[in-house]
């Protein structure tokens, strides 16, 4: 099942941004054995008229490693606010779609860039 894990603290130089946090996850057989190179897709899920209209929206594709584990950076442009997210392959061998538990994480909006700073004023003409 995908889950959020902080990325490793780094020094920053001022001004900069800390990385976004990685959604992370592994997929395999009960027993553990891991399935390698499988296709993933990280999709956000919404449930409206009390669950009568379900809408999933692909967020990311991507593939798993040789150990069946994926991760990408928990940032997605234009969407911010509470999601609920899975993970779905549809190609896991001959053992048909796979798909996670939901989980819900609450994506925040980039902080705005910063004003440019005004212009520093020289010494006054002599």
């Amino acid at each position: 099942a995908p889950r959020v894990r902080e990325p490793p603290p780094v020094e920053e130089a001022p001004g900069t941004q800390a990385p976004p946090p990685l959604l992370a996850g592994h997929l395999g057989l009960l027993d553990g054995t891991p399935l390698a190179g499988a296709p993933i897709q990280l999709q956000a899920r919404r449930v409206s008229r009390r669950g009568e209209v379900v809408a999933e929206q692909t967020l990311a594709t991507l593939t798993t490693d040789s150990q069946g584990a994926f991760a990408l950076a928990a940032s997605f442009p234009g969407i911010s606010g509470r999601i609920s997210l899975r993970a779905l392959s549809t190609a896991a061998g001959t053992f048909g779609a796979v798909v996670s538990d939901p989980i819900t994480i609450v994506l925040s909006a980039p902080p705005a860039a910063p004003l440019p700073s005004p212009p520093v004023a020289g010494p006054p003409p002599p």
